[in-house]
């Protein structure tokens, strides 16, 4: 009898982007059950990086990365754009994780512009009671702008 297991819950979510726009993707997590989960309450934390492949490791190849999760090196390499704004609770900015099982992942316009146009990989992670889970996976498009905006 053959037996298997398959730990690998990710789901594949292809992203496409505009170089140069507010990047804001709402996403909403619930249990097996269809609950929302409880993001602030049970105290998740989110990790999310864009590289230029899926075998670059630590600093290389690294584009974009949640703000507390750069790998050491990653600033001073010719690759790295900037952050992905921290997934939490923000008080002073707004929320970005909720009780709804909601989480918001935002990069603003400026890092945005700074981004190459092309195609790159992702992957978000959570991350609740030390339990480090991949939810998202896939290929992360960005294509090119053509307006720029200047402040007159």
């Amino acid at each position: 009898m053959a037996q298997k297991v398959n730990l690998d819950i990710a789901q594949t979510l292809n992203i496409t982007s505009r170089r140069g726009d507010t990047f804001n993707l709402a996403i909403t997590l619930k249990d097996a059950a269809g609950a929302a989960l409880q993001l602030v309450t049970d105290g998740y934390e989110f990790v999310m990086q864009v590289r230029t492949s899926a075998f670059a490791d630590g600093a290389d190849g690294i584009v974009l990365s949640t703000a507390a999760h750069v790998p050491a090196g990653a600033t001073g390499n010719d690759i790295f754009v900037g952050t992905i704004e921290n997934m939490m609770v923000e008080d002073a900015v707004g929320v970005n994780i909720d009780n709804n099982g909601v989480a918001t992942i935002k990069i603003s316009d400026t890092t945005m512009s700074e981004l190459p146009s092309g195609r790159y990989v992702y992957d978000l992670q959570y991350i609740a009671s030390d339990v480090h889970t991949t939810i998202l996976t896939g290929s992360f498009v960005v294509n090119e702008d053509v307006s720029e905006y200047f402040v007159a």
